[in-house]
């Protein structure tokens, strides 16, 4: 067994938990606070995930560590107290319904669960409580549940413990093999002996310390149980230790928040949510941390992955949504992810899986997406001439596609744009058009930082511009104040998509931006956004919440609001913003998709999404208005909600501690605890 798989990791000093930013009881949540449906609720190690079977205290219904996953699989554990059974059944009966769920919580590294009976019985009363510990294992593919039962009784008791094991369709899935949807099992395992289940490829070991118990009046005794997936032929320790199992998946996480969370500042706030909101939407991005020497990258960092779905890396995702905070927590390690995204043929694929494997089709949105990354690695860790080298090479060749005597570029079908299920934003489109542009007038900037291509710059600037007036001229509707889509035929259709306000934010144009701002409130629902504008009768659904409407990816609520911030229009950016606080009260992380109408999530798509990290990333990029200048400044424009209390506590920038508070108009900002500035709310100069 894998027990330790990182150098280091067994070192981890105790004393290193009173120094840590963030802690893990930080991002603690009630499991009664849960909108979540049962599919969506995981906990992961970054090496295995696990889910609990709802309303039960002991229930496990599947567990996952690529490449293996225990799919259909079930346990649980039910109790004969004094000749009396007492199964944990999550009835919604009356009488004497057995063990009865109470309440639990979420946390990153275990999911604590509490159950209690208290019945008179024909062996009198039995009273008893019982809690669990599911802690997804760290170097094994697996989880542990750890059990501690108290006898409420006056009387000695006798606890039978009787575990129910449902094998389910466990198998092998080679690394290339984990794409969007989770991994499906073929085989069924049968059962081999009374702790081992296995079929053609893969065995389920389960580990056990105790059978039976006997518990004195007012103790609490505690007991383990483990099941493990491994090769049909690979030799099973007998025995495990269960404490260091359950120390290396807390110290594992310990250790990822303190690295990747090291220059991301605590936030207090006297807004209702908002320091919720800002820790659920970290935490959507640390669940995306898989820690496997297996993979290509150490850590590989998942599209999703709690539920096994969306373990490639996809690129839209890191350029599209969290390109300004993704090298703040990666540091000099998102070089090798973004070459990652270089070492596949971006012409084919748009994701890679976790051994590194193309993933995908060609989509539309990745050469931005990939300029986007580059050009914030550019300002925030320096210029890289192997960077800005693979930006000119894919934005060169994306205008390649332009049709002889045509400024703008037929980008197909849906399948290579938003992949709506109609018509709609497809062909001749505002995006990605506008951002070709961005794309070329950001190459230039990036020229410039390394000294290189003197004399292109200015063609590349001129061709931007180009670029700019034709979808101004040929896309732009005056009378609707939004973006035409054409099609080859000559079919005209206006798509309210927000889509169209990241055209918006390529073009650069205030004066569209003010004009489209009207449409605003027709994206806007009581708990979030919609992808499409519920006015839009032609292309408006309930059901595609993707990009068809009834909600939108969890990443493109907060992406508006940072637009919105970065065009000065904070009013209008919190009045979206704060549709969206709910989620920090009631999601464990940040799932692929919500609803625009209710604080609810589609259950059928992804159970989380790293672009989830966007929430944080406008808080600090939009509301604070952090921004990294190609000089090597760093400024601050902060933007708050009137009568607002905000403090940013140990942002961190070039080895400089940065405090900001933010109250009723006043501003104070400290370096390494020092004042340096006191007075009205303005933006500011930080760092040079």
């Amino acid at each position: 067994m894998r027990n330790s798989i990182f150098t280091g990791l067994l070192l981890f000093v105790f004393l290193n938990s009173f120094s840590q930013k963030f802690q893990l009881k930080d991002f603690a949540i009630p499991l009664s606070a849960l909108v979540q449906t049962q599919e969506h609720i995981w906990v992961n190690s970054g090496f295995s995930t696990v889910s609990p079977i709802q309303n039960t205290v002991t229930g496990v219904r599947d567990f996952i560590s690529p490449p293996f996953a225990a799919r259909d699989f079930s346990f649980k554990l039910n109790f004969v107290v004094n000749h009396h059974l007492v199964p944990d059944a999550g009835s919604f009966g009356k009488n004497d319904c057995g063990l009865l769920y109470s309440g639990g919580t979420w946390q990153p590294d275990r999911i604590t669960r509490n159950g209690t009976y208290n019945y008179i019985t024909d062996e009198g009363l039995i009273s008893i409580y019982v809690t669990t510990e599911l802690i997804p294992l760290y170097g094994n593919a697996g989880f542990v549940l750890k059990c501690k039962i108290k006898n409420r009784n006056a009387k000695i008791i006798t606890v039978q413990i009787t575990p129910e094991i449902n094998p389910g369709k466990p198998d092998f899935y080679p690394l290339n093999n984990w794409l969007f949807s989770p991994p499906k099992g073929k085989v069924e395992a049968h059962k081999i002996d009374s702790g081992t289940w296995q079929n053609e490829t893969v065995k389920i070991s389960l580990f056990k310390d105790a059978d039976q118990l006997v518990i004195n009046p007012g103790e609490e005794k505690i007991f383990w149980y483990a099941c493990m997936i491994s090769p049909k032929d690979q030799q099973v320790e007998k025995r495990i230790d269960y404490t260091r199992l359950e120390e290396n998946t807390k110290k594992a996480w310990e250790l990822r928040l303190d690295k990747y969370l090291k220059n991301i500042p605590v936030i207090s706030s006297n807004i209702n949510g908002l320091k919720e909101y800002y820790n659920r939407s970290l935490i959507s991005g640390m669940v995306c941390f898989w820690e496997n020497p297996a993979f290509k990258l150490n850590p590989h960092l998942a599209t999703s992955g709690m539920d096994g779905g969306a373990m490639c890396s996809y690129l839209w995702d890191w350029g599209g949504y969290i390109q300004h905070i993704m090298p703040l927590m990666l540091g000099k390690e998102i070089k090798e992810r973004v070459m990652a995204f270089k070492d596949i043929d971006l012409t084919k694929s748009y994701a890679y899986s976790p051994d590194g494997t193309g993933v995908g089709v060609k989509y539309s949105y990745s050469v931005y997406s990939f300029a986007s990354l580059v050009w914030n690695v550019f300002l925030t860790t320096g210029a890289d001439k192997d960077l800005f080298e693979e930006v000119k090479r894919l934005v060169l060749m994306d205008e390649k596609q332009r049709k002889p005597g045509e400024l703008l570029i037929d980008y197909g079908l849906q399948h290579n744009l938003l992949e709506m299920r109609g018509a709609g934003w497809e062909h001749y489109v505002a995006s990605p058009n506008a951002e070709r542009a961005w794309n070329l007038e950001r190459l230039s900037d990036m020229a410039a930082m390394l000294g290189v291509n003197q004399n292109e710059q200015k063609q590349w600037r001129l061709l931007s511009d180009s670029i700019k007036t034709a979808i101004k001229k040929e896309l732009w509707d005056n009378e609707a104040s939004w973006f035409r889509t054409l099609y080859p035929d000559g079919h005209i259709e206006i798509c309210y998509s927000i889509q169209g306000f990241d055209a918006l934010n390529a073009l650069g144009d205030k004066t569209l931006v003010k004009n489209a701002l009207k449409h605003i409130p027709n994206f806007l629902g009581n708990n979030g956004v919609s992808s499409i504008a519920f006015t839009d009768k032609v292309h408006f659904e309930e059901l595609d919440t993707d990009w068809s409407g009834g909600g939108a990816y969890s990443g493109d609520g907060p992406d508006l609001v940072l637009f919105l911030y970065n065009y000065n229009h904070p009013d209008i950016a919190w009045d979206v913003f704060k549709r969206l606080l709910w989620m920090g009260k009631h999601l464990a992380y940040f799932p692929q998709e919500v609803y625009y109408n209710r604080p609810q999530v589609p259950s059928h798509k992804r159970a989380n999404v790293i672009s989830g990290l966007a929430g944080a990333q406008t808080i600090l990029f939009g509301m604070i208005g952090l921004s990294y200048e190609a000089d090597g400044n760093v400024y601050i424009s902060p933007q708050p909600p009137q009568s607002s209390e905000i403090n940013i506590n140990d942002l961190r920038i070039k080895d400089k501690s940065i405090d900001i508070g933010l109250n009723n108009g006043k501003m104070t900002v400290s370096m390494d605890k020092k004042v340096i500035y006191s007075g009205k709310i303005k933006k500011m100069k930080i760092l040079d």
